[in-house]
């Protein structure tokens, strides 16, 4: 699985470049809101060179012991190690690929994350190895990290925004929203809550019913026993794909409330044919999935509430430059006002920002359609919760939630 330690510094040839390019990808995220494609390829580079030269002291020594003028002893790297390492780093890429698909990450997030799996020896990861995609470790602690720091700015920002509220004046006391505007909150907030409670059921019913049936042990029994891998990792995959699905049909949303429609017909008749409580066909799933659906929503209003506190900022049309990104509440009322225009003359908006290609047309848009004012999000710097994620792996040897996962 690992290098083997006949060069005592083979790990060195890896970490200093690996944290060299890591602290400069770090700074110019933060500087300049940006990781320059150069240093990637450095890295890339410095990491095929080493891993060449490794190969060709093996094949010379290989050549040698079969001679027999030479011992095998002096071999250095283990072919599995190599395909190993590719595999990890063929789905470190996928992953990244994903992620920026999803507009989590930025494309030099993806490329930086997929550098990090290709270069950090695969010893680091010992105490969470997680068969084929070891990297897991790295994206767990990665986002462990972002996630535990914006925790404590929400809080803080919360406690901060209680103590410093100004007093309202007896005029804005005074002061109700309109009937029309509120009653359209309202039904979004209702509207919002039910799919929630949809989505919810639709995947408690999935889980539920996969798991207890013969298809779903044939595929637990594929997935942990030929394939090696843990329950918890089988467990995240299936979820996934299923995310994947679900955020697909919601597009479609008369099939989504079908497929909802055609899982609760099936509870009830397992209810009334063979006696089995709904409940019963659910049970093992409740818990952890209400935690994932519920938490999930429950973040993501802390986040846009945070958001909006904190993080986005209003420009005017023509103050747009090349990286700025746009809100996905400024995105829709674009989108609203003339969606074929905007299709047709700005297109899709990736997460690394607005190019040189899109301003103008997006200026032009903003003019026609009167909207004076746009919200962007302030940069944040991911590269640097790439880093210090980074570090805690090293340190750790594994995740930092690995009690969690046993």
């Amino acid at each position: 699985m690992y290098l083997i330690s006949k060069i005592l510094f083979s790990n060195y040839l890896f970490l200093v470049p690996l944290f060299g390019i890591a602290f400069i990808a770090a700074w110019q995220d933060f500087k300049y809101g940006k990781i320059r494609n150069k240093w990637i390829k450095i890295g890339f580079l410095w990491g095929l060179t080493i891993f060449g030269l490794f190969i060709l002291w093996n094949s010379f020594f290989w050549l040698m012991g079969y001679l027999k003028i030479g011992s095998y002893s002096v071999l250095v790297l283990k072919l599995s190690y190599l395909g190993e390492i590719a595999l990890n780093t063929t789905l470190a890429f996928a992953v990244g690929f994903l992620m920026w698909h999803w507009n989590v990450w930025s494309a030099g997030d993806a490329k930086l994350f997929t550098l990090f799996a290709f270069l950090l020896p695969l010893k680091f990861y010992s105490k969470t190895y997680l068969s084929y995609f070891p990297s897991f470790a790295l994206l767990l602690n990665i986002f462990t990290v972002a996630l535990g720091v914006f925790l404590i700015t929400l809080i803080y920002t919360f406690v901060q925004g209680i103590f410093t509220r100004k007093k309202t004046s007896l005029k804005e006391k005074k002061r109700i929203a309109p009937r029309k505007e509120l009653k359209q909150k309202t039904l979004s907030i209702i509207k919002e809550i039910l799919g929630i409670i949809v989505i919810f059921f639709v995947i408690v019913s999935f889980f539920g019913i996969l798991f207890k049936s013969q298809a779903g042990k044939s595929l637990t029994y594929f997935f942990t026993v030929i394939l090696g891998l843990e329950r918890w990792t089988l467990f995240i995959i299936i979820l996934g794909a299923f995310i994947l699905l679900m955020r697909f049909l919601q597009k479609i949303k008369k099939i989504f409330y079908i497929i909802a429609a055609i899982l609760l017909l099936w509870l009830l008749y397992k209810w009334v044919s063979l006696g089995q409580s709904p409940i019963t066909a659910v049970k093992p799933m409740l818990g952890t999935t209400s935690i994932i659906v519920f938490g999930a929503f429950a973040f993501r209003k802390m986040f846009d509430w945070y958001l909006k506190k904190k993080e986005i900022q209003k420009v005017k049309p023509e103050e747009l430059k090349e990286g700025m990104r746009l809100t996905e509440e400024t995105i829709n009322k674009l989108k609203g006002k003339d969606k074929k225009l905007f299709k047709e003359s700005i297109g899709k908006i990736c997460p690394d920002g607005l190019n040189k290609e899109q301003i103008i047309p997006l200026k032009k848009l903003a003019k026609k359609i009167k909207m004076a004012v746009l919200e962007i999000y302030t940069p944040s710097p991911f590269a640097i919760w790439m880093l210090i994620g980074l570090i805690v792996t090293i340190l750790l040897k594994g995740a930092i939630i690995q009690p969690l996962l046993q």
